[in-house]
């Protein structure tokens, strides 16, 4: 199971129990070790695992998530003024890290860029990605490992809702969904 630092298992009338702090995606995979063991292995019981709740590593995660580089029409790059919301992001990826790692995992950051619905589908979702490429690199400049950070392109498909002059602009956008992973 290589339970994290935060998770104890201990042995209890033949169940192999597991208690403490994990996150998610270290229960999901040990839910699928368990159902994979054959007929006859001792039982495990992962029940009393809480997920993470350090209040760090939410604050923290929950600012990234909050976090969206807005866009020009037609631009790969950021729009003026974005630079303080991506130092800032860098500083909070870089304070993530740490706190992950204190807590025995590692994080990543899936960085999306999204695009208006204006012209072709195909072209926003090549401006997507390029909007995505160009934060990545951005925060790669700032000291943050490539390793944690991949892109997606979700061009015009996941559009923010309001009024359709706003909506163009609010849908230029690159933002952010922290993950963990052992």
């Amino acid at each position: 199971l290589r339970p994290p630092p935060s998770v104890t298992l201990y042995l209890d009338q033949g169940t192999i129990r597991a208690a403490g702090n994990a996150p998610d995606h270290w229960v999901a995979q040990a839910r699928a070790l368990i159902a994979a063991m054959p007929a006859g292995s001792p039982t495990v019981d992962v029940t009393s695992v809480t997920d993470i709740q350090d209040p760090n590593f939410v604050r923290l995660r929950d600012a990234i998530h909050s976090h969206a580089i807005g866009f020009n029409a037609n631009q790969p790059r950021p729009a003026p003024g974005q630079e303080p919301v991506i130092d800032a992001l860098a500083n909070e990826l870089r304070e993530l890290t740490q706190v992950a790692t204190d807590l025995g995992f590692s994080v990543g950051v899936m960085i999306v860029g999204h695009a208006d619905a204006t012209g072709n589908e195909t072209a926003n979702l090549s401006r997507s990605a390029a909007r995505a490429e160009v934060v990545r690199s951005m925060l790669r400049e700032r000291g943050i490992a490539p390793d944690r950070l991949t892109v997606r392109s979700a061009g015009q498909l996941e559009p923010l809702e309001g009024g359709v002059a706003q909506t163009a602009a609010m849908n230029r956008r690159v933002t952010f969904t922290v993950s963990t992973s052992d």
